[in-house]
């Protein structure tokens, strides 16, 4: 758990992308301090045409 706050501290309030393949949707935004708790806001990704094969 140390660890984990550790890195949510280091990156709250900063423009750093967090990405967390290991969480629920959405894995990826910043994270923000709110309310003495952490909280991410989602990065919204853009989608990649597909080409046809």
């Amino acid at each position: 758990m140390g660890t984990r706050r550790r890195l949510l501290d280091a990156l709250a309030d900063t423009d750093a992308l967090l990405l967390g393949t290991h969480f629920p949707q959405p894995t990826a935004g910043t994270v923000r301090r709110e309310n003495g708790r952490y909280r991410l806001l989602a990065e919204h990704g853009s989608e990649i045409p597909t080409t046809a094969a």
